[in-house]
């Protein structure tokens, strides 16, 4: 079961650092801002949050953990900058109480229509493999 690192482990951080050009990891608590804001819609989520705002969103990857297969994933996600805080809007399916969130200084997502996202794949890693990172199109809701 996929779940968020309990704490930032010289493997964690090994698994970061193929991401690329990012910034230092950060645990994120989820930050309920709308009641409108769905599970897996953060880039909609928090598109719509900085339209009302004026609050930058600020992309980046959450890092999942399986300890039972060994396995890592980054999984693209989007936040927003809050006072100079990284603030979580996207409620969780599994209800994990946080995350742990690393910003991304490059990879960005951009909106091709209204119910479509041009987004980046997860990245993933096991003991036995390389990641690999592409685009991939993501759906996603729009309000």
């Amino acid at each position: 079961m996929k779940t968020t690192p309990q704490k930032i482990s010289k493997r964690i951080r090994s698994f970061i650092n193929t991401l690329g050009d990012i910034d230092e990891p950060e645990y994120l608590l989820f930050t309920n801002c709308s009641n409108k804001y769905l599970p897996q819609h953060c880039l909609s989520n928090c598109e719509a949050e900085s339209h009302f705002t004026d609050s930058p969103v600020v992309f980046g990857w959450v890092i999942w953990e399986d300890k039972k297969t060994r396995s890592m994933v980054a999984e693209f996600h989007a936040v927003i900058r809050r006072k100079n805080k990284l603030v979580d809007i996207t409620p969780r399916v599994d209800g994990e109480s946080r995350v742990l969130f690393v910003p991304d200084k490059e990879r960005v997502a951009s909106r091709l229509n209204e119910r479509q996202w041009n987004t980046w794949q997860n990245h993933s890693a096991n003991i036995h493999t390389k990641p690999c990172v592409v685009i991939n199109s993501h759906n996603d809701k729009l309000f």
